[in-house]
């Protein structure tokens, strides 16, 4: 038992050592590091072996003849900048809302780096919203359909009718976060077109063992170009907005819609052109900024706003 126990020690030290020498970078070829241990080459086959079924990524490199890991891994200890933990803290608190499944592998990939816990600071502070279990694995299941190009069949209840159910089966082409929600963009077999369907309206989903072909040929981030909050449909149309002098600093701030473009005038108010696909979702975008906007056009769009913000007026005892 003592001789037993000996040999284990032995060749457990042995494979230490296998280890550190491929982590280093050293020429881990069989026959030296069958020298080096005063062993066979088979010996250090089946110590290879042995450590290739603990999960150890080793591979041999045929183009230098000898013993490496995989790219990417080692057993050194990653030494993280404080700009790289204060980076990982970040994206485990905004993916926080993905839910359980997304933390669990976040933290299997820290142990991988061999890191500790990167925790976001106290002075940096962002706002949560976790997804329902549900949206969650319609999330994961969509993705992996989209990935693998199969339909998918839901029973879906359109917020726009009342939360009507139907069953549609569609091709989902990708999935978008927008406005605090996520969005799954496909054809849909029952309109017989493209729709856009909110992942928590979904009361059932199933990935079907049929495949699709794109009957439309979409560019996700082209067709978002285009878009004023989640409306994605309409025909393109040209708005031009104009601000107050006082909203120009807010307006300069961001790039609000990828085809912006913007002019200062000579009365100090801010000139906003802009393209996008209708103007049904610009109008609770345009909402925010009342009453220092004016739409100049379409005259379609002008005039819907005006008897919008009379009827607010109505509501609570305005008059014009």
């Amino acid at each position: 038992m003592v001789q037993e126990a000996t040999a284990m020690a032995y060749k457990f030290e042995r494979m230490l050592k296998l280890l550190n020498k491929i982590d280093r970078g050293d020429k881990a070829k069989a026959q030296a590091l069958a020298d080096d241990f005063e062993i066979d080459v088979r010996s250090v086959e089946r110590d290879i072996k042995t450590l290739r079924n603990a999960g150890f990524p080793i591979q041999y490199d045929r183009s230098r003849g000898c013993y490496v890991f995989d790219e990417g891994y080692s057993l050194r200890r990653a030494d993280l900048s404080k700009e790289e933990t204060l980076t990982l803290a970040l994206a485990k608190s905004m993916l926080k809302q993905f839910g359980g499944k997304t933390g669990k592998i976040l933290d299997i990939i820290e142990k991988k780096l061999g890191t500790n816990s990167a925790i976001l600071p106290d002075h940096i502070v962002l706002g949560e919203q976790n997804l329902p279990p549900v949206v969650e694995d319609y999330f994961r299941r969509l993705n992996a359909a989209i990935l693998d190009s199969h339909q998918v069949e839901i029973d879906y209840r359109a917020t726009s009718k009342n939360d009507e159910k139907t069953s549609r089966i569609v091709d989902p082409y990708y999935l978008l976060f927008k406005d605090n929600m996520w969005y799954m963009r496909g054809f849909c077999r029952l309109r017989k077109e493209l729709r856009l369907f909110a992942l928590d309206k979904i009361d059932s989903l199933t990935v079907l063992d049929k495949y699709f072909v794109k009957k439309v040929n979409l560019v996700a981030g082209e067709e978002l170009a285009g878009a004023a909050c989640v409306v994605l449909d309409g025909e393109p149309v040209d708005v031009v907005l104009r601000f107050d002098e006082k909203m120009k600093p807010y307006m300069l701030r961001a790039k609000w819609f990828p085809s912006q473009k913007n002019k200062e005038l000579p009365d100090g108010r801010l000139e906003m052109k802009l393209r996008i696909n209708g103007f049904v979702g610009l109008k609770s975008w345009i909402y925010r900024w009342i009453p220092y906007v004016e739409v100049v056009e379409p005259k379609e769009l002008r005039e819907e706003m005006r008897k919008d913000v009379v009827a607010a007026a109505g509501r609570i005892g305005g008059k014009f």
